[in-house]
């Protein structure tokens, strides 16, 4: 029982967190002129660790991505992928994760020219559904700062 309670706790507090984080990034995304929030991507795989994100890393990813998108859900707003990846990327990078990226990508759909927005580290999407993992072109070089 006590487990459950923590768990739940842990989880509320998360959302609390991530509420934050997707203010801030819906501030810098209204006040900011688009070409300003992109940038170059400096991303590589180390050399010391080949294989990508460890399981620990992958968890604390999907923790904090179901934190922003409760966070999403709750708080009115916008919530764009970019919003998203924006908030994501802020608890990451604060939270253990100082080589995650925000990716954008492009793609041409049924409406015609398509781009999303992500989170990446070490070239895996992290707390991305699986239905758009894969589906856009990403960018080479560019990110969101």
């Amino acid at each position: 029982m006590i487990t459950v309670l923590a768990r739940k706790t842990r989880a509320a507090l998360d959302v609390l967190v991530a509420s934050a984080a997707v203010r801030r990034a819906r501030r810098a995304v209204a006040t900011r002129p688009v070409g300003s929030l992109v940038g170059r991507s400096t991303a590589t795989v180390p050399d010391d660790d080949p294989s990508g994100m460890s399981t620990e890393e992958r968890r604390e990813g999907e923790r904090w991505g179901a934190a922003v998108d409760r966070a999403l859900r709750w708080t009115p707003g916008d919530s764009a992928c970019l919003i998203r990846a924006g908030a994501l990327h802020d608890l990451l990078t604060t939270h253990g994760l100082p080589r995650a990226e925000i990716r954008i990508g492009v793609r041409r759909g049924p409406a015609g020219f398509e781009a999303h927005a992500w989170v990446e580290q070490d070239g895996i999407p992290i707390a991305e559904p699986v239905s758009l993992r894969g589906a856009f072109s990403s960018l080479d070089g560019v990110t969101v700062r």
